[in-house]
């Protein structure tokens, strides 16, 4: 609290304001930026292009900032419409969803299920650079607070909804920036083998004798079929 105190003490005062100019149907790169100052009033005055010093200083400025904790909560270009919620902070995570789509998947050969391309339900994934948790949909629209979250009918995947990746190695997500840090995560899952019923839905008969029938054909996911786990997205954000 004391030096929460401090902060409150230190009386900051805007002093300058920059405004970036465009037309929407011109090139993004083609803008004009104009610096204004803020008075004792604090009314803008002084309305002048930004000069190649004012220009340095602000460079300056932005250098002088402490990196991201995550690598992936750099994006470069616009950020990815399926994504609903990013956390930079050393212990965050990015939270997103896929609607319904093909996928090859590699099954144990104990497990009685051909490998091959089979229809999956839309998903919510949630992962950091070291732990991944999946959830399904019953629809491929964007989800809001109060969407219900179900559980994710694959191998390899807690009731909780975090997945046991195994001995894969998760190296490569170190540097990668959002939409790759998001799209590798998809892969590794996809890429490696499901083996083992870690819930209650894929112990059963039922939801393993669905892939049986899904895989190598083209049959769309009996989302029917999935179990509410008693959450929603807001409960995981």
């Amino acid at each position: 609290m004391t030096n929460i105190t401090k902060l409150f003490n230190q009386e900051i005062l805007p002093e300058t304001v920059i405004v970036l100019y465009g037309k929407p149907d011109r090139d993004r790169t083609d803008k004009y930026v104009e610096l204004m100052q803020v008075n004792e009033d604090a009314e803008l005055v002084n309305a002048h292009p930004l000069t190649l010093s004012e220009s340095v200083e602000l460079a300056k400025c932005f250098s002088s900032l402490k990196p991201l904790a995550n690598n992936f909560g750099n994006c470069n270009g616009v950020f990815p419409a399926t994504v609903l919620k990013i956390d930079t902070r050393p212990a965050g995570n990015v939270t997103w969803y896929t609607k319904p789509k093909s996928v090859f998947m590699h099954f144990q050969q104990s497990s009685d299920i051909p490998s091959g391309k089979a229809k999956i339900p839309a998903l919510v994934w949630k992962a950091n650079q070291r732990k991944l948790s999946v959830f399904a949909l019953k629809d491929g629209k964007r989800p809001k607070e109060n969407t219900e979250l179900y559980h994710a009918p694959f191998f390899n995947v807690y009731s909780s909804g975090e997945v046991c990746m195994g001995t894969t190695s998760l190296k490569t997500l170190a540097k990668k920036t959002l939409l790759p840090f998001m799209q590798e995560w998809e892969r590794l899952f996809f890429d490696s083998v499901f083996s083992h019923a870690l819930n209650n839905y894929t112990d059963d008969k039922s939801g393993q004798c669905v892939w049986k029938s899904l895989v190598n054909s083209k049959e769309k996911f009996p989302v029917d079929m999935l179990k509410k786990n008693h959450l929603t997205i807001k409960n995981i954000l």
